[in-house]
């Protein structure tokens, strides 16, 4: 990541293209790519072989096949090319920017094959004056979409460059292993596992040049996709990711105690306004690890909403986009919780320097002893970024909503606007301070009275969709409203809505039993089955009944039943009416 510190060297290239030259001539290598990412592609021609479209069976899939091994071989082959800065050797086969770049464009070819070609690479080209080069490239690949009728496109990226002391030095063995080679492991390991999947909106994985001296590469990536009108929804940039080990210094807010360790926890880092659609992102992304990883992870982690856009006197990928206005592009940053180093040359820490290594060989054995990626770490973050994707490029539209203090009582009243894709439910998340959401309701229906308001507490209200397999939409931009009376209480909310067909309406979870409250709609007197199945489709639970009325409560029990994601399905005549995603 560039440093915003003057006394380094090369620091007058710029650090934004708004205040220099942007970059110019920009161009994308491969034509099938550029249409899919402007939407001028027939989805039937990059068809997986066999669909998998539920994120129940994709999200354990997904963190189960990201490899530790692979993350390792992937940084370990990066740290080979010596040094890849942004102006060093293009033609060498063995070191430099250009060898690196030429090596990670053949892991994107070799993914793509495993899976009949799905997985389109490209390179980014643009012009533009930097460490004595002109001409640079980005390197990316693309997985279509089934959804063209609502195209969207969700970008995770990362930046091959590296750096020493001196911005524009060439000849120092700059390694850059954990800034940013563990993020291009990161991107390149997605790549790997995803294209297994079949989502309803484009993945991109980006591998950006020149981030050191300005952010360029993702600044030209960024123009290319607005120029080209080309909807991106998301962006996850990681930029630092793989390191435990507090350093000497670290750019606040960070750790401030030299060698303690974190390996527990993530900062995402985005546009300092909390109303914002990058820190709604930022929410999203946490929502859906807490849901569908984090209960059955081995060592579950803490994601941290951080306040600034980045830390202080830094700077990363994501900002080009969440500049953008109109449309507005939500972006945010994963960065390790300990960070080695300010950006400042040792002994400060290993950023931006020599010592940035995958670890140190202490005794001369010619093994490492001492690594400062930590490739666990890098897995469960790994496994964070693939859920926001999955459920970013799975869920359904979100629906528009209004916030009113309708007469005569005055509560706090959500009215939403359903939007034109398959939704099964809605979701209503609350927030009063901070950064995360302090509590997220479920709804059925389009309306939603917010209980147990306070008068002159202002609520921010954020509302998402739910498909009938549990997939989610990205948030809405939270609204705000002052409440001017108390609010109701819990137990006087009204009865939701009913949708005249029958569904999983409500759940009690208990320590030794789960009670579903299931409604009939128009099929009251009909026999049903309750069916609670895990993430291969295979039957934990059974209970068959009557609706003998409007409603039925089905308990069962929760003895040998794990922690971890399930489903909830309810059956009429051999046949799935409702499913509801269910973790405990």
């Amino acid at each position: 990541m560039p440093s915003r510190f003057p006394a380094l060297a090369c620091f007058a290239l710029a650090f934004t293209t708004s205040a220099f030259a942007q970059a110019t001539q920009i161009s994308v290598t491969n034509a099938a790519a550029d249409a899919v990412l402007k939407g001028n592609y027939n989805p039937a021609d990059y068809q997986a072989a066999t669909e998998i479209g539920n994120i129940a069976v994709i999200a354990p899939d997904m963190a189960a096949r990201i490899s530790k091994d692979t993350l390792a071989a992937t940084l370990t082959k990066l740290a080979t090319y010596y040094n890849r800065n942004t102006g060093t050797d293009t033609v060498s086969g063995t070191q430099g920017i250009g060898a690196a770049r030429r090596w990670v464009y053949s892991r994107f070819q070799a993914y793509g094959a495993q899976y009949g070609g799905r997985l389109l690479p490209s390179y980014l080209q643009f012009t533009q004056a930097i460490c004595g080069m002109n001409g640079h490239k980005d390197v990316f690949a693309v997985l279509p979409g089934r959804d063209t009728s609502n195209h969207g496109v969700l970008i995770v990226e990362g930046h091959l460059d590296s750096r020493c002391e001196n911005n524009c030095d060439i000849t120092c063995k700059a390694q850059g292993a954990d800034d940013d080679g563990s993020g291009v492991a990161l991107v390149l390991e997605l790549a790997r596992v995803l294209p297994k999947y079949t989502f309803n909106r484009t993945l991109v994985f980006l591998v950006t040049t020149a981030e050191e001296q300005g952010l360029y590469g993702a600044y030209a990536f960024r123009d290319y996709c607005v120029n080209a009108k080309i909807p991106v929804t998301a962006v996850q940039n990681n930029d630092v990711v793989g390191g435990i080990i507090c350093g000497p210094t670290a750019s606040p807010p960070g750790c401030t105690t030299p060698g303690a360790l974190d390996s527990t926890h993530v900062r995402i880092f985005s546009t300092a306004i909390n109303f914002s659609m990058n820190k709604s992102l930022a929410r999203f992304i946490k929502g859906q690890y807490e849901q569908w990883l984090k209960p059955s992870a081995a060592v579950p982690m803490t994601i941290n909403i951080m306040d600034p856009t980045d830390r202080t006197g830094r700077g990363g990928d994501h900002e080009p986009f969440s500049e953008v206005v109109e449309p507005v592009i939500p972006a945010l940053r994963f960065t390790e919780s300990f960070e080695n180093g300010n950006g400042s040359p040792p002994p400060a820490g290993r950023q931006h320097s020599t010592l940035d290594v995958i670890g140190d060989d202490l005794n001369n054995d010619g093994n490492i002893d001492q690594y400062y990626v930590n490739y666990d770490y890098l897995v469960r973050n790994t496994q964070i970024n693939g859920i926001g994707l999955i459920g970013g490029a799975l869920g359904p539209q979100p629906p528009a909503f209004t916030l009113t203090e309708p007469q005569p009582q005055r509560y706090i009243l959500a009215t939403l606007t359903a939007p034109t894709s398959p939704v099964d439910q809605y979701k209503a998340a609350v927030r009063v301070t901070g950064n995360d959401f302090a509590v997220v309701y479920a709804m059925n229906g389009t309306t939603f009275t917010l209980p147990d308001t306070k008068a002159g507490t202002t609520y921010y209200v954020a509302t998402a969709s739910v498909d009938g397999n549990g997939a989610q939409s990205l948030y809405t931009q939270e609204q705000s409203i002052t409440a001017s009376v108390n609010g109701p209480p819990p137990t006087a909310i009204a009865p939701r809505e009913a949708t005249g067909g029958p569904g999983l309406r409500d759940v009690r979870i208990a320590a030794d039993r789960i009670t579903w409250i299931l409604e009939a709609g128009n099929r009251i007197g009909t026999t049903a089955a309750l069916r609670i199945v895990d993430a291969q489709g295979r039957t934990l639970r059974l209970h068959t009944f009557r609706f003998a009325g409007p409603r039925y409560e089905a308990t069962l029990g929760r003895d040998r039943l794990p922690s971890g994601a399930y489903r909830a399905v309810l059956e009429m005549g051999g046949k799935t009416v409702s499913s509801r995603p269910l973790v405990l």
